[in-house]
C-alpha cells in the first residue's frame, strides 16, 4: 500500500470538505485553504493543518507551505475566475497533480488550458473516489465513536486473502480491534451475512469486510501498513 500523501484543498465548500476529509481519513496529510473563518473551523480539528487565506495570494501560500505538495484539489465552487487563478498558481508551481471542481464541459476546457490534469463534476464524481485515486487504498467506511475514536470498515485486501485474525495479529501490531466480519451475500437480492466477534482461526476471503475499532492515531496506522507487515 502507499504511502500516504502531503495533498492541499483549495475550497472547503460542500465538495471541497468532503474530500479533504476522505482523503484525511485515507491517511493523507491534508492542508486546507479556504477564506471563510467559518468553515475553516469547521474542519480543523479533522485535518493536518487548516488555514483561513486567499489561494490567489502567492506570498500566503507559500508560507503556510501550499506548494510543498504531492497534488491538489481545488473546489470554489461558482467562482470560476478564482479557480482559474489558482489552478494556474498551482501548475506554475511544480504541482503535477491538480484536480478542479468545474459546473460545465466548457468550463472543464478551460481550466484544462491553465495547467488542471483532470476535472470533476459535483453531481456525477464523489469525494471518495477522489481519495480512491489519490491514496489507492481500499475503500472503506469510517464512523465516529468519540473524538478520538472510530469504527471503519476495510475490504479484505488480495495479500491477507486465506489468512486469519490470529496470523494477521492486528491487535499486537496495531492495537486494533475486528468486532466483525460482513461476508457478501452468494446470491443478489439476499442479505449480506455479519459474523460478530469472529472466530480468530477462520481464514479471509476477498469481498469480505473486516469492522475495526480503535483510536484514530492506531486506525491511521493499521490502514496505512496493513497487511504489508508480517
Amino acid at each position: 500500500m502507499p504511502k500516504p500523501k502531503h495533498i492541499l484543498v483549495v475550497g472547503l465548500g460542500t465538495f471541497g470538505r468532503q474530500a479533504a476529509v476522505a482523503l484525511a481519513d485515507g491517511g493523507a496529510t491534508v492542508i486546507a485553504v479556504e477564506r471563510s473563518r467559518d468553515r475553516v473551523d469547521a474542519v480543523a480539528h479533522q485535518l493536518a493543518k487548516v488555514v483561513c487565506a486567499d489561494a490567489t495570494d502567492e506570498e500566503a501560500m507559500d508560507a503556510i507551505g501550499a506548494f510543498d505538495v504531492d497534488a491538489a484539489v481545488v473546489s470554489v465552487g461558482q467562482f470560476f475566475d478564482v479557480t482559474v487563478l489558482v489552478t494556474y498558481l498551482l501548475r506554475r508551481r511544480g504541482i503535477k497533480e491538480i484536480v478542479v471542481q468545474v459546473d460545465s464541459q466548457r468550463q472543464g476546457e478551460a481550466i484544462r488550458a491553465v495547467g488542471a490534469t483532470e476535472v470533476v463534476f459535483p453531481e456525477r464524481d464523489s469525494a471518495n473516489a477522489i481519495a480512491e485515486r489519490f491514496l489507492g487504498v481500499f475503500a472503506f467506511k469510517r464512523q465516529s465513536i468519540s473524538r478520538d475514536a472510530s469504527m471503519i470498515e476495510l475490504a479484505v485486501p488480495k495479500q491477507a486473502e486465506g489468512r486469519n485474525l490470529k496470523e494477521l495479529e492486528l491487535r499486537r501490531r496495531y492495537h486494533v480491534t475486528v468486532v466483525a466480519i460482513k461476508t457478501p451475500a452468494p446470491e443478489e437480492g439476499l442479505a449480506d451475512s455479519v459474523t460478530v466477534t469472529p472466530d480468530a482461526d477462520q481464514g479471509l476471503i476477498l469481498g469480505q469486510v473486516l469492522v475495526v475499532v480503535g483510536h484514530n492515531q492506531h486506525l491511521a496506522k493499521f490502514r496505512e501498513q496493513f497487511p504489508n507487515e508480517g
